[in-house]
């Protein structure tokens, strides 16, 4: 049986990392938005989406547990306490909190600097580290979405040519023609994504449905797509304010996929983030 983990916990307790006495994963559980303390002296942000996810705590531990089961350590998990309205880990630096706020702008660091600490952690020891960046989410209920840095036009798109883009993704790493296990690769960027040896299809096999998979290799269909951003444009023309972030509803949950968000894009595509955005 394993040991409990060290638990540490940022100076003013906005930020939590658990971190396995002994090291049995190569993965590193972050969550940026499941937190719900919301002191006074960090002011609400005004701009961008400050509700939280949809039961992300929840999701977080469970996960957490999962790995664990009592028998050997689970993975590093490093989990931000402050409320989505105080501050959006899942931000840039220069873009998470209101009014460059010192204790919202620590709390960043120290959430960012934990997550690198375990990713290098697991690189030191196995070669390799998979970060799992999780959200819940209610737009598509029972349904587990698998972000990579690749939006629902491109997951449209035949593997064929889904495999000859160019745009970056969160597993540029396993694409590399010079990566040590190129000879192992089940495939292109289709078959890491969606193929019977990626990551959906090994979650099918337990019984979990989710996308991009074999089973549903895209989130969106085309049609449904279109028709909605066309409405959505006419909308916009005519509306006076812009609408309130929040859960999306009706059609507009129909075509909703989140690829990926800042932390994704940090540590599994880093060329993407400008300088100010990643000190």
């Amino acid at each position: 049986k394993a040991p409990p983990p060290e638990v540490f916990e940022s100076p003013c307790g906005f930020v939590e990392y658990r971190r396995p006495r002994v090291a049995c994963w190569p993965v590193v559980l972050s969550v940026p938005h499941g937190g719900q303390l919301r002191p006074n002296e960090i002011p609400d942000r005004t701009t961008g989406c400050v509700e939280p996810d949809w039961q992300t705590e929840e999701l977080a531990n469970e996960t957490w547990n999962e790995f664990g089961k009592g028998r050997i350590a689970a993975p590093a998990m490093v989990f931000l306490r402050l409320h989505r309205s105080k501050l959006d880990g899942n931000r840039g630096r220069h873009s998470c909190c209101e009014g460059q706020n010192y204790q919202a702008l620590e709390a960043w660091d120290v959430y960012h600097r934990w997550i690198a600490e375990a990713l290098k952690a697991c690189v030191d020891k196995f070669g390799f580290a998979l970060l799992l960046d999780l959200h819940g989410q209610s737009h598509r209920r029972l349904v587990t979405e698998l972000g990579y840095r690749v939006g629902v036009d491109d997951l449209l798109l035949f593997d064929g040519v889904l495999d000859m883009s160019t745009r970056p993704c969160s597993v540029d790493a396993l694409l590399r023609k010079d990566h040590p296990w190129a000879g192992r690769r089940p495939g292109g960027l289709s078959a890491l994504l969606r193929g019977p040896k990626s990551l959906g299809a090994f979650l099918e096999t337990r019984g979990f449905k989710c996308t991009p998979s074999p089973a549903m290799p895209e989130p969106v269909k085309a049609i449904p797509l279109y028709k909605f951003r066309e409405e959505q444009k006419e909308a916009e023309a005519h509306a006076d304010t812009a609408a309130k972030c929040g859960p999306p509803t009706g059609d507009a949950a129909a075509v909703t996929y989140f690829s990926a968000g800042y932390s994704v894009i940090r540590y599994g595509s880093p060329g993407e983030v400008p300088r100010q955005a990643a000190p």
